[in-house]
């Protein structure tokens, strides 16, 4: 028995390999009882100054000081004497000290985690594991400091500890995360002032954090080239309300606020984002993933998520197992704050490649959750494209469900689109040679149904010459261009979008693009049209066509106000060309061609009676006397074979009868339908000589059937286009 008894053990050393994993300066032990016999120690006050512990990982990932704790093997033939020993510590005090883990393999600012202890007070220290341990830890990484008090339990582990942290260097415990990785997390200061409570639990642990936390002068950097990928000067996180195990996870936070941060982001040659390479393929080289990357796109990318974890039950069926059937995390944010952002955007998947760089991002984000039947956020963002252009963005949104529901406005002002030019020759098969954008777009999402407005104003656009090239499309700018710009030289349309969620083939940004080009295409195959639903007015709604009466090649009054439209159109586009296609419906035409044919031979007979001139201001009208005179006359010197009376003369005939039988014998062919068509196409090119330059109008090839007419307006027409 050594009861009341103080011992000391002073400049003590271990030395392992050339190195001193544990050491110390000075260590007084006060001894209450000691009992050798019972194999009883009960220790006082138990004070270390100056411990180092110095631990090293090994090449096998282990921690040498493993190694220092493997007891040794027993001697051939005898028991190892094993007895029960029963000890506590009333007060343990360990200061001026520090535990230090170093991996060689590792960049010594990356490799090396040291925690120094100013003082760590342990009370209640025994070998029951059932009795809690209070805690009073004070102690410092580099500059920054933490304290820890409170109380645990080792078995099962219960701990409640109140944690203050004041800009701890966490970037070197970056190296204990086994994910390989192609970047490095060069610093990272971490502040936190909260509590944390820990308690073993089936089948899950139990554990919660109420308090804030602040992630400071974080850079993440690119492990190939050593530039930036992703950095930020603070991110906190207040009001935060963590808990895991139990029913659901739940994420509370009141708020949190980034400020002064940025990101690269790159979409590669080979259409892979740069954000897909941050976690490495052990089987290939390091990927940059802030420069651009050549050769095709990887083989293996980023490991897929696992699927279900199961396990085969006797029956030789699968059984799911507990952690794939987990609920889902429920979240709630209270607000986010944007300050100061700089987003800076490559997109090399197109040559030549596209940079915009986005600062001065700034905004707010209200509150959102996973429970969607909360009001959506309230969303306001600005920022700078190019430091010139500036944009914003407003609206309702949650983000974490952003497919739910929607209601976004977003504007951008003054947007250069010669840096569009990438996109405009791929896409488009023009380069962008001037010309500026303003947007004002309007997203609605609702019950999985999408609506969606693009207000586009295009100021001076400029195309240059056609871009030739593999996987280039071609499309009508240069038309639609001269169609839509205004006296000033401004395009203002109106692009209307909607959809379905539902559609597993839709794409918000394939709806959209989809739309612009039909927009686009409608410059050729309906260009008046066009004009009128972008601004153009009412009146230019079905200038795409004059209509004729069946069989006739006459402009009647409409067809001449519709003309008048059409000159008027043309006088402001003075880079447009007119194309006027004539063309018949031969269903229609065939009995027009032959009533238009008769009527035509009876006002011949008028004029021949009267004088044309007479006959063209009074034309008979069809069943009038003067009418039934012409058509007797007409009937007469027709040649065909005409019923005959009794004595050889040619029978008298009731009006309707003659006009059936004149009818009969006109010749309708094919020529004669040409023919008639031909001339509708000239009555059109008669009526704008002098009013327009004969050299901007160009008379088509004929059409001879009703085919792809999908208006509402007469299949008897004529057809107007436009070109440059």
């Amino acid at each position: 028995s050594m009861d009341g008894s103080k011992l000391a053990m002073n400049n003590f050393a271990l030395q392992q390999h050339g190195h001193k994993p544990v050491a110390w300066q000075t260590l007084t032990v006060g001894i209450n009882h000691l009992d050798l016999g019972s194999s009883t120690a009960q220790l006082g006050d138990v004070t270390l100054h100056g411990l180092d512990i110095d631990a090293r990982r090994l090449k096998n990932g282990k921690i040498d000081l493993v190694n220092l704790a493997k007891p040794s093997p027993p001697a051939k033939g005898k028991q190892a004497a094993s007895p029960s020993w029963h000890w506590s510590v009333a007060h343990l005090v360990i200061d001026g000290s520090s535990f230090a883990l170093t991996d060689p393999t590792l960049p010594a600012k990356r490799g090396s985690i040291r925690v120094d202890a100013d003082k760590f007070g342990i009370d209640g220290i025994s070998d029951d594991m059932h009795k809690p341990i209070k805690l009073d830890l004070s102690g410092g990484m580099g500059h920054g400091k933490f304290k820890v008090d409170g109380q645990l339990k080792p078995e099962p582990l219960d701990a409640d500890l109140r944690v203050v942290a004041t800009k701890l260097n966490v970037a070197p415990f970056a190296s204990l995360v086994q994910v390989p990785l192609n970047v490095n997390l060069d610093s990272a200061l971490l502040s936190a002032n909260g509590r944390i409570s820990y308690r073993d639990h089936k089948p899950q642990p139990l554990m919660d954090y109420r308090g804030r936390m602040l992630l400071s002068r974080v850079r993440v950097q690119d492990k190939v080239t050593g530039d930036d990928f992703l950095r930020w000067n603070s991110l906190a996180l207040n009001g935060m309300k963590l808990r895991m195990g139990g029913t659901a996870p739940t994420i509370d936070i009141g708020g949190i606020a980034l400020g002064d941060f940025y990101a690269r982001v790159i979409i590669n040659a080979n259409g892979r984002i740069n954000l897909q390479d941050v976690i490495s393929n052990p089987a290939q080289a390091p990927v940059s993933v802030t420069r651009a990357q050549a050769g095709p796109a990887p083989a293996l990318g980023v490991p897929s998520p696992p699927e279900k974890e199961s396990s085969r039950t006797p029956g030789g069926g699968t059984a799911t197992t507990s952690a794939s059937t987990s609920p889902p995390t429920a979240i709630h944010i209270g607000q986010i704050t944007l300050a100061s952002g700089n987003l800076n955007y490559t997109d090399n998947f197109i040559k030549p490649n596209y940079t915009a760089n986005i600062t001065q991002l700034a905004g707010k984000i209200g509150a959102f959750g996973t429970d969607t039947s909360g009001t959506p956020a309230d969303v306001t963002l600005q920022g700078e494209l190019d430091d010139n252009s500036p944009v914003n963005i407003q609206g309702t949104i949650n983000p974490l469900t952003p497919m739910a529901f929607l209601d976004i406005k977003a504007t951008a002002q003054d947007v250069e689109l010669t840096h569009l030019t990438p996109y405009s020759g791929k896409y488009a098969g023009y380069p962008i040679t001037k010309g500026r954008l303003t947007m004002d777009v309007h997203y609605q999402l609702d019950q999985n149904k999408l609506n969606a407005d693009n207000h586009i104003v295009l100021n001076q656009l400029t195309f240059g010459d056609r871009m030739e090239g593999p996987g280039i499309s071609h499309l009508p700018v240069k038309l639609a261009v001269a169609l839509l710009k205004d006296s000033n030289g401004n395009i203002d349309i109106h692009v209307p979008v909607s959809g379905s969620l539902n559609d597993p083939e839709f794409s918000l940004g394939g709806v959209i693009w989809q739309a612009f080009v039909n927009l686009l295409k409608r410059a050729v195959t309906s260009p008046f049209r066009l004009l009128a639903s972008i601004g153009g007015g009412g009146s230019n709604q079905d200038l795409d066509y004059v209509e004729f009466a069946p069989g006739s090649a006459v402009l009647d009054a409409q067809a001449k106000d519709k003309l008048a439209h059409v000159v008027d159109v043309l006088d402001k586009k003075t880079d447009l060309k007119l194309d006027i296609t004539g063309r018949v419906d031969p269903s229609v035409d065939e009995q027009g061609l032959r009533s238009v044919t008769v009527d035509d031979m009876v006002q011949k007979e008028e004029a021949d009676d009267i004088g044309t001139a007479a006959a063209t201001a009074a034309p008979v009208k069809p069943g009038t006397d003067d009418y039934n005179k012409y058509l007797t006359k007409a009937y007469k010197h027709a040649k065909f074979k005409k019923p005959h009376d009794l004595i050889g003369l040619t029978k008298s005939q009731p009006p309707n009868e003659m006009v059936k039988m004149m009818e009969a014998n006109v010749t309708v062919d094919p020529d004669a339908l040409r023919h008639l068509a031909e001339r509708r196409a000239d009555a059109v090119r008669q009526y704008l000589h002098g009013k327009i330059a004969d050299n901007r109008v160009f008379v088509l090839a004929p059409k001879l059937d009703a085919k792809g007419i999908d208006d509402k307006g007469k299949t008897t027409r004529d057809d107007f286009g436009l070109h440059m």
